[in-house]
C-alpha cells in the first residue's frame, strides 16, 4: 500500500508542536518564577515597564516563542500573570483532547478476522494518526486485496482497481 498524508495528521502534528513549544516555555517561566525571588520581586514590581519585564522572561527562558512572549505580556498588562499555573493546567487539558475522530473505511472482498482487523487498524493508525474510527466491509467486486478511505484520502490496492489501471494504460475500453 501506497503512503499517503493527509491534511489532518499534518495538522494535528502542527498544533501538538505548536502547543508543547508554548506549555515548554511558560512551564519554564513558571519555574523561574516560583524558584528565582528576585526575578519574581522584579516580574511583579509594578514600578518596572512591561518592555523590561518581558527583556528579562526573553533572558531567563531563551527559547520562549514570539507568540507566547506577548501572551506573558498581556498576562502582565492585566495584572494575570499569577494565574500562569492554572493557565498551564488548562493548556495540558486541552492538549489531551482529541479532535473529532475520522472515519477509516476499509474494503475488502472476504471478511477479516479480528486479528487482521487489528492489524490493519494499527498499520492505519501509524500512517493516519491515532484518532481514529473504523468501518469494515465487504465488496466481493473488488476481487482481492482492500480499499481503504480515510477523510479525503483514497487507496485502492484492490485486484479489480489494478485490472481498471492495466487496461486504462492499455487503452483498453470495458
Amino acid at each position: 500500500m501506497k503512503k499517503k498524508s493527509s491534511p489532518q495528521v499534518y495538522a494535528q502534528a502542527a498544533l501538538k508542536a505548536a502547543v508543547a513549544s508554548w506549555e515548554n516555555a511558560l512551564e519554564a517561566l513558571y519555574e523561574k518564577f516560583q524558584k528565582d525571588d528576585d526575578f519574581r520581586i522584579r516580574i511583579s514590581d509594578p514600578s518596572v515597564a512591561i518592555a523590561e519585564k518581558l527583556e528579562l522572561v526573553r533572558k531567563a527562558v531563551p527559547n520562549i516563542p514570539a507568540e507566547a512572549l506577548n501572551f506573558v505580556g498581556v498576562l502582565m498588562q492585566n495584572g494575570d500573570l499569577n494565574m500562569l499555573s492554572g493557565i498551564l493546567d488548562e493548556l495540558d487539558k486541552l492538549s489531551e483532547v482529541e479532535v473529532q475522530p475520522v472515519l477509516a473505511e476499509i474494503t475488502t472482498a472476504v471478511p477479516l478476522s479480528e486479528d487482521e482487523k487489528k492489524a490493519i487498524q494499527e498499520k492505519i493508525r501509524k500512517e493516519f494518526g491515532g484518532n481514529l474510527v473504523f468501518r469494515f466491509e465487504v465488496d466481493p467486486d473488488i476481487l482481492g486485496g482492500l480499499i481503504v478511505r480515510v477523510g479525503d484520502k483514497f487507496i485502492d490496492s484492490s485486484i479489480a482497481g489494478r485490472l481498471r489501471e492495466l487496461r486504462q494504460a492499455l487503452g483498453v475500453t470495458e
